[in-house]
C-alpha cells in the first residue's frame, strides 16, 4: 500500500486486493497512518465479497461522496462496521 502524503491510496475496486479499500483500513489497523484517498478518477463499485469493512481506529476517508460511490455488500450487510 502507498502511503502518501495523501494517506493511504486506494487505486482499484476490488475487495481485497493490494490497493483497495479493505487493504486500506487493515493498513491503517497495522499503524501505517490514518488517512484513507481515493485515487483521483477511480470509479466503480466495490462489491464486498468477505464481509463488512472494520474500523476499529480513528480514520479519515477521503474521496468524491456516497452519491458518486456506491459500495455494494453481496450479502447485503452493513458495508461499515466501527
Amino acid at each position: 500500500m502507498e502511503l502518501s502524503s495523501l494517506g493511504l491510496i486506494v487505486r482499484n475496486t476490488q475487495d481485497t486486493a493490494e490497493g483497495s479499500l479493505r487493504y486500506a483500513l487493515f493498513s491503517v489497523h497495522q499503524g501505517e497512518g490514518n488517512i484513507v484517498t481515493f485515487e483521483p478518477g477511480l470509479r466503480g463499485t466495490i462489491t464486498l465479497t468477505s464481509g463488512e469493512l472494520v474500523i476499529e481506529h480513528d480514520v479519515t476517508i477521503v474521496g468524491p461522496g456516497p452519491t458518486s460511490w456506491p459500495s455494494a455488500g453481496a450479502t447485503q450487510v452493513a458495508c461499515l462496521k466501527s
